[in-house]
């Protein structure tokens, strides 16, 4: 005989009661859990900001054509002529100094009779061609190069103005074809001297062509080691570019310093009388 099956009522175990500081704790606990997950989100939404604003800025200098990272040059230097270039440096200069008055600006302005036009230069702008550069706009010839116009000493007929030393030592050594034992082709910047050392240097020396960045070059004038007196032509070397793609036009710590050498009273003068010209390499 089969046994019935037993229905009674089973007693089921009840949880154990929940007391008031394990629901604090778990309350804690989501809370926690939400403010975590907020940063987390947080975090997550800047660094995509941070990638996709890198990913624009990549993309906006490789879709660049005028910056060539191979020769390392800006090539839309090279195709401005003498009133694009006036404009170019005027904007230059109101962009990095933004505090400057209409009146400010425009006695920071270089005029544009001060520039030559190079513009139907073909060779490339790198350094292996920057003294055939010199020669081909010099407004005399190559024996004028090689030549000191005084006898004083730190008085040369040609500045060359650099991004860096570095750049001025390259510079320097590609330019002493046009050295002579009575003009030196000097170099008037380096790191490891001081401003003491290079004013006593500028002084002793009878140099035809110097070549430095604007702000050593400001401080030897200012102190009297380098005159102006004989200057013929200011070269600026604003095609290349270094490994951030700027040049010394692009950079407020260097074109600030460079106008305000090129826009000098004594120059200005000189400028509408056509005695000294600047050649943007």
């Amino acid at each position: 005989m089969s046994e019935s099956p037993d229905l009674s009522p089973r007693s089921s175990a009840s949880p154990a009661p929940t007391s008031g500081n394990d629901r604090k704790r778990k309350i804690m606990d989501d809370e926690e859990a939400d403010e975590k997950t907020i940063t987390e989100s947080k975090a997550s939404t800047k660094r995509l900001k941070r990638q996709k604003f890198k990913e624009k800025k990549n993309a906006k200098a490789t879709a660049n054509p005028d910056i060539d990272t191979v020769t390392g040059l800006n090539t839309a230097i090279g195709r401005m002529d003498a009133s694009h270039l006036a404009d170019y440096v005027a904007k230059q200069t109101k962009k990095f100094q933004p505090e400057l008055s209409v009146v400010e600006l425009e006695d920071r302005r270089v005029p544009e009779p001060a520039f030559m036009d190079t513009s139907a230069w073909r060779r490339p702008r790198t350094l292996d061609n920057i003294s055939l550069f010199l020669e081909k706009y010099s407004v005399r010839n190559k024996g004028s190069l090689q030549h000191t116009p005084t006898e004083n000493k730190g008085e040369p007929h040609t500045l060359v103005i650099c991004s860096a030393g570095l750049r001025a030592a390259d510079v320097t050594r590609e330019l002493r074809v046009f050295q002579t034992k009575s003009s030196t082709v000097a170099k008037l910047f380096a790191k490891h001297i001081k401003i003491k050392e290079a004013v006593e240097s500028a002084k002793n020396t009878r140099m035809g062509i110097g070549v430095g960045t604007p702000r050593r070059l400001i401080d030897l004038i200012e102190a009297g080691a380098v005159s102006l007196a004989s200057v013929q032509r200011i070269l600026i070397d604003a095609s290349h570019i270094n490994i951030k793609k700027q040049g010394i036009l692009d950079m407020p710590e260097l074109q600030t310093p460079l106008t305000q050498l090129l826009s000098r009273e004594d120059l200005r003068a000189r400028y509408d009388a056509g005695d000294v010209k600047i050649i943007v390499f």
